[in-house]
């Protein structure tokens, strides 16, 4: 153990520091120094301790060394127990077990081992399926009659119509040739197109040279040959376009010859539109 020591000095003169130099009286009043364990200084030694005041300054301050009074030996320790008194004895004497048992009968009931008959006979099994009825209703192979053929499409187009109107008829003496003619106006409701044209002479005349002229606005006058009789009497051109839609209007017009002894008056010269004819017209020229 390490044991305190206290040392006392009165600090009232100057002291030195470890340069030599004189320094002011510093604030220590006691110091308190502890030794290792072990470590032993004479009585009549001195012991020098390293200070540092409140400014920071270190002294060393050599001290009287100051023992400390030993202390005495502890009283022994009395270590006397008391004596441990030893339990009484455990009696283990237990009562005598009965081992005896009762006998065990080992013999057992007899067995009854006989077991009614079984009976193996089985009713017997019918192996004969029932019929099977095979036949299946006749199946009808023939389709039912097909109508292929259309119900029949009208093409026949709404009659033609026109009307053919005579113009102002022309006079002329026997041995001369006068032009008569007629206006065709289309009255119905389909065009009138490609068309056959009769022309017809009266009696006193004949057709000059058998040809057809037709005239309209916009197409000027055109000329259509025909066939000739022998006698004149009669042309038929055939192909002439006549081209009038519902409400259109054309002319036609032919040259007729007056023969010799023609009575005086009104010829009438006749225009059939149409194969057959669907209009008929006549255009007059007067016998002077």
């Amino acid at each position: 153990m390490t044991d305190p020591h206290h040392h006392e000095k009165e600090n009232s003169a100057m002291t030195e520091d470890n340069s030599g130099e004189a320094q002011p009286p510093n604030d220590f009043e006691s110091v308190e120094a502890q030794l290792p364990p072990g470590f032993e200084i004479p009585d009549d030694s001195e012991v020098t301790v390293q200070a540092v005041d409140p400014q920071g300054r270190s002294l060393w301050i050599p001290l009287p060394w100051i023992p400390v009074p030993t202390k005495p030996p502890a009283p022994p320790v009395t270590t006397t127990r008391p004596p441990v008194t030893t339990p009484p004895p455990v009696t283990t004497t237990r009562p005598p077990v009965t081992t005896t048992r009762p006998p065990v009968t080992t013999t057992p009931p007899p067995v009854t081992t006989t077991r009614p008959p079984v009976t193996t006979t089985r009713p017997p099994v019918t192996t004969t399926p029932p019929p099977v009825t095979t036949t299946r209703p006749p199946v009808t192979t023939t389709p039912p009659p097909v109508t292929t053929t259309p119900p029949p499409v009208t093409t026949t187009p709404p009659p033609l119509t026109a009307t053919i109107a005579p113009r102002t008829p022309q006079p002329g003496g026997p041995g001369s040739q006068v032009i008569a003619s007629v206006l065709v106006t289309n009255t119905g409701a389909t065009t009138i197109g490609i068309q056959t044209v009769v022309l017809t002479a009266p009696a006193g005349t004949r057709l000059a040279n058998g040809y057809l002229g037709t005239w309209r606005d916009g197409e000027g006058d055109l000329s259509h040959p025909g066939t000739l009789s022998p006698d004149g009497s009669t042309s038929t051109c055939s192909g002439v376009p006549v081209n009038l839609a519902p409400g259109q209007w054309i002319v036609f017009y032919t040259a007729v010859l007056i023969e010799a002894g023609a009575a005086p008056g009104p010829a009438p010269v006749t225009f059939a539109l149409g194969s057959p004819a669907f209009a008929t017209g006549t255009g007059s020229v007067t016998v002077i």
